[in-house]
């Protein structure tokens, strides 16, 4: 009895899994040195959907496509460790930061998406090709979040 006691105290926590709520997954996230691609696409389907959004794989594509935030492209290679110009190009997607001469002109690049984010103090200097750290994207979900508080804050339109 008291050996299953032990077990219980002395065993592993779960990693959360895909299905894992917002916060949860984000207290993980703040353990890991580097993020992957798919760590990008759920904190940002975070964002967009909330706390409650489905975190499957299938679940943070239909949300992210809906929404008009990735492409065909953006979802290959999940696996990969993800660098700050791919997050911050979902994010100035899923922020319609589309300002700017440059966000106009090159939408896709992640160099640009990067180069105005850093701007607005979203992500720190260093380069868009910089690997991106668990602890970085969640700070910028949460600078984001501030980001889109404010802005709605001001006008007085939700978002």
């Amino acid at each position: 009895m008291l050996s299953l006691g032990l077990s219980a105290v002395l065993a592993p926590a779960p990693v959360p899994t895909r299905r894992a709520t917002a916060g949860a997954y984000v207290r993980h996230l703040i353990g890991r040195a580097r993020a992957s691609r798919t760590d990008c696409l759920n904190v940002v389907a975070i964002f967009v959907g909330g706390r409650r959004a489905d975190l499957s794989a299938a679940g943070v594509e239909r949300l992210l496509k809906a929404r008009g935030i990735v492409t065909g492209g953006d979802l290959q290679g999940r696996d990969r460790p993800a660098t700050r110009g791919f997050a911050s190009l979902l994010f100035a997607r899923a922020m319609r930061e589309n300002q700017g001469v440059l966000r106009t002109l090159f939408s896709s690049s992640e160099h640009y998406a990067y180069r105005h984010l850093e701007y607005l103090g979203l992500v720190p200097a260093g380069g868009s090709g910089t690997r991106i750290s668990g602890p970085e994207l969640a700070g910028l979900l949460s600078l984001a979040n501030r980001r889109m508080a404010a802005r709605h804050s001001d006008t007085g339109v939700p978002p």
